[in-house]
């Protein structure tokens, strides 16, 4: 998994590439959960090149959705494949967490 940070408009872009699973999504926690504490609570997330997700790696992007709120913040997810959309449809985080189609979507819900 590779994870870069890209600031655009003063909201903070996060590209992962890889799989998301239960070895992965400790380092994605311990990669993104300082950046939020430090403040940053407008995170679009891009997962155009994400190939996989468990269910701790679906926790880790729930934990940064908790964290952003608890700072007038929030999350949005953009770029899925139909695989991954399929399976936050079926976990429910689609209702929990705004998933758009594009980056300039996100950075406008943002």
């Amino acid at each position: 998994m590779e994870i870069l940070q890209e600031k655009k408009d003063g909201k903070l872009i996060i590209r992962i590439s890889g799989r998301i699973d239960s070895v992965s999504s400790e380092t994605l926690e311990n990669t993104i959960k300082p950046v939020i504490e430090g403040g940053e609570n407008k995170l679009a997330v891009d997962f155009s090149k994400i190939e996989y997700i468990s269910s701790s790696g679906l926790r880790a992007i729930l934990l940064f959705a908790k964290l952003t709120k608890k700072g007038s913040g929030s999350v949005v997810l953009f770029a899925m494949n139909e695989n991954i959309k399929e399976i936050f449809k079926i976990s429910g985080f689609i209702s929990i967490i705004q998933v758009v189609e594009t980056e300039q979507e996100a950075l406008a819900a943002l």
